[in-house]
């Protein structure tokens, strides 16, 4: 397998995976471009606090979930109404840094780093032998570009403990 074709199915799996986290329920349709999670109160308030608090929602508001901002139409025939997807219906204690981060990779963010990792991968795309950015960059040294170049290399490092992964692939 060429690095062009490993990193493409690694990529496709990313977005798989953020596409499947953004559907209220498995029968209705992913949320397109990916969902954006917050942390809830039980009066649907945003529960991140200031960062001096161990846990979010801090001492007040014990409680939280993790939803998201979007919400999708029910089903409901008495007038519209719309709900979010509760990824974590309720958790009590989540430390704040693992909070903030789970917020900061949720699924639109991880669908647009793939969408970008992907432009990368095909403007990085081999001919004959060697990337055709790389090496035309460097005219005179192209027996220095073959193929993988380096950004293909640090990009495919992010997956190494991939089964696929090739060890002549690490970065030197």
């Amino acid at each position: 397998m060429r690095i062009h074709e490993f990193l493409t199915e690694r990529i496709h799996e990313d977005i798989v995976f953020a596409m499947d986290a953004s559907k209220r329920n498995a029968e209705l349709p992913s949320m397109l471009g990916g969902v954006h999670w917050f942390w809830s109160t039980s009066q649907d308030e945003d529960a991140l606090v200031h960062p001096d608090e161990e846990f979010i929602g801090g001492d007040e508001s014990p409680t939280v979930s993790l939803r998201s901002r979007e919400e999708w139409a029910t089903g409901n025939t008495h007038g519209h109404q719309t709900l979010p997807q509760f990824a974590i219906p309720v958790a009590e204690e989540v430390p704040y840094e693992v909070g903030t981060f789970v917020t900061r990779f949720d699924p639109a963010r991880i669908i647009a780093e793939a969408t970008a990792k992907r432009r990368i991968v095909i403007e990085h795309e081999e001919r004959n032998g060697r990337c055709r950015v790389c090496a035309s960059q460097y005219k005179g040294e192209w027996a220095r570009f073959v193929s993988p170049c380096w950004t293909l290399i640090d990009l495919a490092v992010i997956y190494s403990d991939h089964p696929d992964y090739k060890n002549e692939w690490r970065p030197a």
